[in-house]
């Protein structure tokens, strides 16, 4: 039950943080941004290596191989070398 009210709480925070956004443009990117971190925590990836190495590949990444962006099935780019 300690693991549901964790997860529900990061619910609650990440709502009571899009009430102070600018537009609904904001909240939206806010709600998208902490979503992706969100995912990483759960799949054990740590936010900030995996948006560092993602961010600037996902213009060269062909969309047939998108799927392995994914927080759960990344690698990091300099696995692949």
């Amino acid at each position: 039950n300690n693991r549901a009210e964790n997860r529900l709480r990061i619910v609650a925070l990440i709502r009571k943080n899009s009430l102070f956004a600018c537009n609904p443009d904001t909240a939206d990117n806010l709600a998208a941004l902490l979503t992706v971190v969100a995912t990483c925590v759960a799949s054990g990836v740590d936010p900030l290596d995996y948006l560092a190495d993602v961010l600037p590949r996902l213009a060269s990444v062909p969309k047939s191989e998108i799927g392995s962006l994914i927080p759960g099935e990344w690698r990091p780019a300099a696995s692949y070398g």
